[in-house]
């Protein structure tokens, strides 16, 4: 499922069509690599060159999500010590524009919190799931869409660098009917629940400003399903 998922998660581009389905298959076993292949279909030739570039984008992103690496070529010589691989970062270094959620990490040292990536256009939320953890927003913009009552996507907002979203805090206990996608490439610092919970209790402030932006977001999901049922009422009369 690890390695299977970035495939499915990287399969939803605008371009291609749901018939015939997509399908992902294992071809061959290598000595130092996995080899797959990938088919989908798309309306027209034209978009082809386009859809394969969203998908080649996407699973990039979708990979480093998931931990898999791509194995450094064995032929080249590395000196002792020698890291061909690109600099580490800190999570202190992450968080130099966003000083109040250091405290998360020097509370809870061992609960190191995950640097995850979206490309733009990726969705990050589907409606009917909730995000795992608390995100924070360190870079890029997504777009909030709330589900109506007849079942049509309706952005609520947009929210960017120092907002967060999560369990429970995308529009309260709604949140699950609301769909989280990247405007542009997206960096987000994930925390666990029970750090971020401790962190809330010890500054008053910032939980209150997040229970601001919760109670905020719901009033503009309800507030885009009261605009489709007055249409639909208009319409009806």
């Amino acid at each position: 499922f690890r390695v299977s998922a970035p495939f499915s998660s990287s399969l939803t581009a605008e371009f291609r069509l749901n018939d015939p389905a997509p399908a992902v298959r294992t071809v061959e076993y290598s000595d130092f690599s996995v080899i797959y292949r990938v088919s989908f279909s798309v309306a027209k030739q034209e978009e082809l060159a386009a859809a394969r570039d969203q998908f080649m984008t996407r699973l990039w992103y979708a990979v480093r999500r998931s931990g898999l690496t791509i194995p450094f070529p064995i032929t080249m010589e590395y000196s002792p010590g020698e890291n061909p691989g690109a600099p580490k970062v800190e999570p202190s270094e992450w968080l130099r524009n966003y000083p109040r959620f250091k405290h998360a990490i020097q509370n809870s040292p061992a609960a190191t919190p995950r640097v995850m990536e979206y490309a733009a256009g990726e969705t990050v939320q589907v409606v009917g799931s909730s995000f795992s953890g608390f995100a924070l927003i360190l870079s890029g913009q997504a777009r909030l869409r709330a589900l109506s009552a007849d079942g049509v996507l309706v952005e609520i907002g947009q929210i960017g660098p120092g907002e967060c979203f999560g369990e429970q805090l995308t529009a309260g206990p709604s949140a699950d009917a609301i769909e989280i996608a990247a405007i542009s490439d997206t960096r987000v610092m994930v925390f666990d629940g029970k750090t971020i919970g401790d962190l809330l209790n010890q500054s008053p402030n910032l939980a209150a400003e997040i229970g601001d932006a919760i109670e905020s977001r719901h009033q503009a999901a309800r507030a885009a399903r009261a605009r489709t049922k007055k249409k639909l009422s208009v319409n009806a009369g």
